[in-house]
């Protein structure tokens, strides 16, 4: 009769399939690109700025985001004193600095802007430079691209808004898949993408009428990453 147990063979079959099971998932993060702390920096700035646009439109205020290279922060417009003022009365709002090793892209109307840290010289009475994103009162915004980046890797995450005010947020994965085609790759994927959000369009109107509701596109779906 067999005692029971298992032979060192046996074991070191398990122990085999283990390893190649841990070697797949490791590769399986690399190849995708997936950034954990990208992707939450990208959904928080996405949800503040989605917050704000609902703000604007109750509130009837104007506020913006102003981007430095590697921190954020939130601003409202005084129509009595025209000028803009920092919005960090509430603790969502304050200044945020970036975690160690990211930074921020910053495209308007397709073009890089050059991102400057904040004038030392500035002070509480001196009015601060307009921030480069704006959310309206009328519920319309500037329309802008934000790509995070993390150097070390070139993963980066990205959060867009058109000019109905309107965020989107393309994950780290979605932009390294984006990264890694090449043109003809690429090309295929905007027109397949150009056809998809000309059938929603049409499909939006068609239920705006019909009194459905109509999902809200994503605007990064609308500006395809371009390569650096």
């Amino acid at each position: 009769m067999r005692q029971q147990g298992f032979t060192l063979v046996e074991i070191l079959v398990v122990v085999v399939i283990m390893a190649v099971v841990i070697s797949l998932a490791v590769l399986s993060i690399g190849v995708t690109g997936h950034d954990a702390q990208l992707d939450e920096e990208s959904r928080r700035i996405a949800g503040l700025l989605g917050l704000l646009h609902e703000r604007a439109l109750l509130e009837g205020r104007d506020f913006g985001m102003f981007i430095e290279p590697d921190a954020y922060g939130f601003a409202v417009y005084d129509v009595n004193r025209d000028r803009w003022f920092p919005f960090d009365q509430e603790s969502e709002y304050r200044h945020r600095a970036l975690p160690k090793g990211l930074a921020f892209q910053l495209e308007l109307d397709s073009q890089l802007v050059v991102l400057k840290p904040p004038d030392p010289n500035l002070t509480s009475d001196s009015a601060p430079p307009a921030p480069q994103v704006a959310v309206a009162a009328s519920g319309e915004g500037t329309p802008f691209r934000l790509t995070l980046l993390r150097e070390a890797t070139q993963a980066k995450a990205t959060v867009c808004g058109d000019a109905w005010g309107r965020i989107g947020r393309a994950s780290s994965d979605e932009r390294a898949a984006a990264d890694a085609r090449t043109p003809d790759q690429q090309h295929a994927v905007d027109t397949q993408r150009a056809a998809s959000l000309a059938a929603a369009s049409a499909a939006a109107s068609a239920a705006s009428s019909a009194g459905a509701a109509v999902p809200e596109p994503n605007p990064c779906d609308a500006q395809p990453a371009k390569k650096p």
